[in-house]
């Protein structure tokens, strides 16, 4: 799949069972792709499933640096 909402989407589904059975680790897969292609809100997505252990270990160091990349995309946006 190589599209970051596409992924993002996928993701969301499996987190709340829409459409499939509900996957926690499947979700965090699709929202680590969607993360990998820069997509802001899989960047936050990971960094709360890093933050709760949500289909991954909980790894609060690694959920910050997923917020401080989406922070820096965000503001790269906002001063262009």
């Amino acid at each position: 799949m190589g599209d970051a909402c596409g992924a993002f989407n996928v993701g969301y589904c499996y987190l709340n069972g829409i459409g499939v059975e509900h996957n926690k680790n499947k979700a965090f897969i699709h929202y680590l792709k969607s993360a990998e292609m820069d997509n802001v809100d899989g960047l936050l997505e990971v960094g709360y499933c890093y933050l709760n252990g949500i289909g991954v270990e909980k790894d609060e160091y690694k959920a910050f640096t997923y917020y401080q990349k989406s922070a820096e995309i965000e503001l790269n946006k906002a001063l262009k």
